[in-house]
């Protein structure tokens, strides 16, 4: 399976480029009250729990979560240096039950996918920029 996705940490690099021209047309100000919507965490953790995965055999659960969750806290601080202070970041939801990862599991969620997942969100409402 491929899958086409920017980056979180390419998306902040887009949206470098054009944060000066969003600043020339509505003023700092405006940046600072907008709302930034930051889906991220998912994809991540679906490729660690793809059958065959490299970074399954390079990290434990923990360690991944706390690599994502590092990278994340660079890239907030990176966001808040741009002026954006209002995020909404919904966390990961249970895809330890979705179809895809039901299929090898006669029917039932992937237990230690949600659990990976729910130590995710935990950890990333900690995080301080």
């Amino acid at each position: 399976m491929q899958v086409h996705a920017l980056s979180l940490a390419q998306q902040v690099d887009y949206f470098t480029m054009a944060r000066d021209r969003l600043v020339r047309q509505f003023g700092p100000s405006h940046l600072a009250k907008s709302l930034f919507p930051i889906v991220i965490g998912a994809n991540d953790l679906f490729a660690y729990f793809t059958v065959g995965s490299l970074v399954a055999k390079l990290y434990t659960p923990q360690q991944y979560v706390d690599r994502m969750l590092s990278t994340f806290k660079g890239l907030l601080k990176m966001l808040y240096g741009l002026c954006v202070r209002k995020l909404a970041v919904p966390g990961v939801l249970a895809i330890g039950c979705c179809p895809m990862q039901r299929t090898n599991r006669a029917g039932e969620c992937n237990v230690e996918l949600n659990s990976t997942a729910n130590k995710y969100n935990d950890e990333a409402t900690r995080i301080e920029v």
